[in-house]
């Protein structure tokens, strides 16, 4: 952002350790608040991206999924227990090489899968790096306008 609107900077006094007074003048011109309106127009963009676009569809079709698959795994597995593992029966290598066995290994695989379906591209790590990376370019302006002791003394008030 290429600000035009100036700030100023003057003493208080003569006195080295009174605080300077600052004025940043942000969006003090059309310039800056038109610059300001790009930028959310950017950001706007980036969410109108397809990944968020397409989230209540996929939402949609994560719920369908779980009910069907899960309703299908169910009833497989009942079927299965009920032929394959009855009363005294014994598990035994051959038991395990049955298509019947596999294809419901493989059932239970996919409505594993399904169940850990994300909906959205974000996560909540990924939102932090997001909010970092943003804020990031605004430390040395906070730096400048707020003194560094008084940032160390709110810190450690908020930690202790």
């Amino acid at each position: 952002m290429q600000r035009v609107g100036r700030g100023r900077l003057e003493l208080r006094s003569a006195d080295p350790f009174d605080r300077p007074k600052i004025a940043l003048n942000l969006l003090a011109t059309e310039n800056d608040c038109a610059e300001l309106r790009r930028g959310i127009a950017a950001v706007r963009k980036l969410f109108a991206t397809p990944p968020l676009v397409f989230t209540r569809a996929l939402l949609s079709a994560w719920r369908a999924g779980v009910y069907r698959y899960g309703d299908l795994a169910a009833r497989a597995g009942e079927a299965f227990e009920s032929r394959w593992l009855a009363e005294g029966q014994r598990l035994d290598d051959e038991l395990l090489e049955r298509p019947d066995f596999s294809a419901t290994t493989d059932l239970y695989a996919i409505a594993t899968n399904v169940y850990a379906m994300r909906t959205v591209i974000y996560d909540i790590r990924g939102l932090l790096w997001v909010v970092v990376a943003t804020a990031l370019p605004f430390v040395p302006i906070w730096l400048t306008a707020i003194p560094f002791s008084a940032v160390v003394n709110h810190f450690v008030d908020a930690l202790f």
